[in-house]
């Protein structure tokens, strides 16, 4: 169905591998910006709802912190790790759906495409919405798949997650 790679499967895993690792060690370098000093703020007052988010982007942030002490790599700890994940769902999508190949291209395509670059480098909402996005579709498409109610739990909690990281995450429940 599809001719030859312009560029081989190592290379695809060289490029997102290495953007992941750059990542992690530029985060304690990289100071915060006003965004994520904004989110720091909330992981040091939590409640269940703030007024322009869900609670989601605090948590990751307390997380980080209460490991790794308050410091940048403390409130982008979270963040690195939901681009580890993301970018594994995003080939587990894809290769559910279409194939190992087309799992290998989006994982390319994601981890090359500034939208995602930035919102996986930087401590906002939209690192665990795309965590639970990719989470949500991906449990959703095995759980059609197979009926077991695993699955079917799986899907609505990581919806809910989604949910918790931005208000916008409700229309994945459409």
């Amino acid at each position: 169905m599809f001719g030859p790679w312009p560029i081989g499967v190592g290379w695809i895993l060289l490029v997102a591998g290495t953007l992941l690792v750059v990542r992690l060690l530029l985060a304690p370098w990289a100071v915060l910006i006003p965004e994520e000093a904004y989110y720091w703020l909330y992981s040091k007052y939590l409640a269940l709802s703030y007024l322009d988010h869900p609670p989601m982007v605090a948590w990751m942030i307390l997380g980080g912190r209460t490991l790794l002490g308050d410091s940048e790599l403390g409130v982008r700890l979270a963040t690195w790790l939901a681009a580890v994940g993301s970018t594994w769902l995003c080939y587990r999508l894809a290769a559910d759906w279409c194939g190992r190949r087309a799992g290998l291209a989006a994982v390319l395509l994601f981890s090359i495409t500034p939208l995602f670059v930035g919102a996986q480098w930087v401590t906002t909402p939209d690192a665990p919405l795309i965590f639970f996005w990719l989470l949500t579709l991906w449990a959703l498409t095995r759980a059609t798949r197979s009926g077991r109610l695993g699955w079917w739990l799986l899907t609505g909690l990581a919806c809910g997650l989604a949910c918790d990281s931005k208000y916008p995450a409700a229309a994945l429940g459409l």
